[in-house]
């Protein structure tokens, strides 16, 4: 057994600080306009380069990137380095205050809520290009990401990288039309740049676990095999999956599958992508050939594989998750311990359905995998806007009775990979889906993050 992580998603309210130049993960410019009772938004189309940087300004007029959207008061803060290059007049507002006409140091106030970075003016032969943001004493350093960062996940087996390629919904058919390392930010539709995909599995040893978008044509695939082969560490495997969640309804791919056949279709192109990536690789032994299937719907896992005999691929992938909210009975007058308690019966139930997939699995001599899993404690319909509710599923979240819940449902795990979901993120009513609330948190407060270390910890083995 081991154990791996899904990165949440790189957007501007992350609460994870992921790359050592924060702007990285600001959001896409945004025109805004200076005239009086203007909406946010109503600028005039901007003029960007191929990069995403502003080659000019119109006049009444400025472009805005939002960063830090979620400061919530106790991270992120301190003296921060802006650097840029050609001219230009950055203005801050929100986290921060003041104009700089030449790179220089800016103060993060984090008792605010967020931080918008602005272009007012830049000289179109002269404009400005690779601005950065980066905490001061970071400012000096090579690497990509945060060392926090790096640290936090270097001692999982595998990183699955499904959220930071937006692989819900993806539009991307053509390779021309990715997200490459130069673009201004990576908080871009088409996803985090492959190339930080591979710097980071590099960095951390680890697996990477990649999602071909389900529309992308065959040249798309054949030039992300290579850019993975060329770039990755030969000693890393890689975990290929055509989409994500190919049964889910609430997804676009879902849609586009069916309409191409259903799950035959879904086979077929996973058959097909497969090969491309053994053809570029020049074996199957770095690869690891998964298909995805539905955890709590055994049956159209089995339906899908009958007949499906082992040597085209490698694993069946289910998201074992237990804890959604209408499992639970009278809610409302639960008390978090009995919220805990119930969840215990809830393991068991999916524990069942995991068995059955084990014997599948062994059935057709491949792997079991698990590509997300773990609490799934949130409302569902109605639920989700009521207060008190969230505030319970929060609270249930936070409480020291999730390390125990963690450790024993991971420990029981009968399958090779387990990829957790997720990292880091905010709690909300869709969801407390991060081992970490936020990056700077204490991993003492922080039940799942400290079941999952230390059940790592407690290998003698390790976990690579």
């Amino acid at each position: 057994m081991k154990l791996g992580i899904n990165l949440a998603g790189v957007i501007d309210w992350s609460t994870e600080l992921v790359f050592r130049d924060s702007f990285k993960a600001g959001r896409t410019w945004t025109s805004q306009s200076t005239i009086p009772g203007a909406g946010y938004g109503t600028g005039p189309p901007l003029d960007l380069t191929p990069d995403g940087w502003p080659r000019s300004i119109p006049s009444n007029s400025f472009a805005e990137s939002l960063l830090y959207t979620e400061l919530q008061g106790r991270y992120f803060s301190g003296r921060y380095m802006c650097m840029w290059t050609g001219e230009a007049t950055i203005e801050f507002n929100g986290a921060a205050y003041g104009v700089l006409t030449a790179p220089g140091v800016v103060l993060i106030n984090p008792n605010a809520e967020f931080l918008a970075i602005r272009v007012r003016a830049t000289n179109p032969a002269n404009s400005i290009r690779n601005l950065s943001f980066t905490k001061l004493g970071l400012d000096s350093g090579t690497t990509v990401f945060d060392p926090l960062f790096v640290n936090r996940y270097s001692k999982y087996s595998t990183i699955r990288f499904m959220d930071w390629q937006n692989t819900n919904n993806q539009q991307t058919m053509y390779w021309s039309n990715r997200t490459l390392p130069t673009a201004a930010m990576q908080t871009v539709p088409t996803g985090v740049a492959l190339e930080h995909c591979c710097q980071l599995a590099n960095q951390t040893q680890a697996n990477v676990w990649l999602c071909v978008p389900h529309l992308a044509d065959d040249d798309y695939v054949w030039q992300m095999a290579n850019l993975v082969n060329r770039l990755l560490n030969n000693s890393n495997k890689i975990y290929l999956e055509y989409s994500n969640e190919c049964w889910n309804a609430q997804f676009n791919q879902t849609a586009y599958v069916n309409k191409k056949g259903g799950p035959a279709f879904y086979l077929k192109r996973s058959g097909e992508v497969f090969k491309i990536f053994a053809r570029v690789l020049g074996s199957t032994d770095r690869l690891v050939r998964v298909l995805g299937c539905q955890s709590d719907n055994p049956s159209s896992g089995a339906e899908m594989l009958r007949g499906q005999l082992a040597g085209w691929y490698d694993a069946i992938a289910i998201a074992p998750y237990w804890g959604h909210g209408d499992q639970f009975d009278d809610v409302a007058n639960m008390s978090v311990q009995q919220i805990i308690t119930r969840c215990y019966d809830l393991i068991a139930k999916v524990n069942r359905d995991i068995a059955f997939y084990k014997q599948l699995a062994d059935r057709y001599n491949v792997k079991l995998v698990a590509y997300e899993g773990g609490q799934h404690i949130v409302g569902v319909g109605a639920q989700q806007n009521d207060p008190a509710l969230t505030a319970k599923f929060i609270a249930t979240n936070r409480d020291p009775g999730m390390y125990d819940l963690y450790r024993s449902f991971f420990e029981s795990w009968p399958g090779e990979l387990f990829c957790v979901f997720s990292s880091c993120s905010k709690p909300s009513k869709s969801g407390s889906w991060g081992l970490l609330e936020y990056s700077e948190q204490d991993p003492e407060t922080a039940p799942k993050f400290r079941a999952i270390r230390d059940l790592i910890n407690s290998w003698p083995g390790g976990n690579k």
